[in-house]
């Protein structure tokens, strides 16, 4: 894996993207809805969903995670990307700088059609312990699933 800064990487087309999702608020119901709406960006698989507490303030409710894989139905740039992922929040009521988030969409590397590698967006690394479970459990299965198929 290569890192890249975000400015880059929004102007390339991606094929593929490694997403974190989370939410501490009605977790349950908006991780449903995110898995929903971002399947029909294209082929997901999703980790399993892990519960933390709030890294940055232990007093608020624990957070509900988990990555995502997504092989896009249709390339496109990083920059539409988020403005998608971004009105998915909205979607879901999100409110900047607030203790309860409904729902939180990031993303932590992607494929382009220029490079086949997976590329890390700088600012997310080094991953949080729980992005790191995710990604390992999702690549784990890929690999089991080529060795099978």
């Amino acid at each position: 894996m290569k890192a890249i800064s975000l400015q880059t990487a929004k102007n390339l087309t991606s094929k593929q993207i490694l997403i974190a999702l989370g939410s501490n608020y009605q977790a349950q119901v908006f991780l449903n809805f995110a898995r929903q709406q971002l399947a029909t960006f294209g082929k997901s698989q999703f980790s399993s969903v892990f519960i933390n507490p709030d890294y940055r303030n232990p007093n608020n409710p624990q957070y509900s995670n988990q990555c995502a894989i997504i092989l896009l139905e249709k390339s496109q740039s990083l920059a539409k990307i988020i403005k998608q992922l971004k009105l998915l929040e909205i979607t879901c009521q999100r409110q900047k700088n607030q203790p309860l988030v409904t729902l939180d969409i990031d993303v932590l590397a992607i494929k382009t059609e220029q490079n086949p590698y997976w590329q890390i967006i700088d600012k997310r690394y080094p991953f949080k312990t729980h992005e790191l479970i995710g990604i390992n459990e999702l690549f784990a299965r890929t690999y089991q699933q080529n060795l099978i198929s």
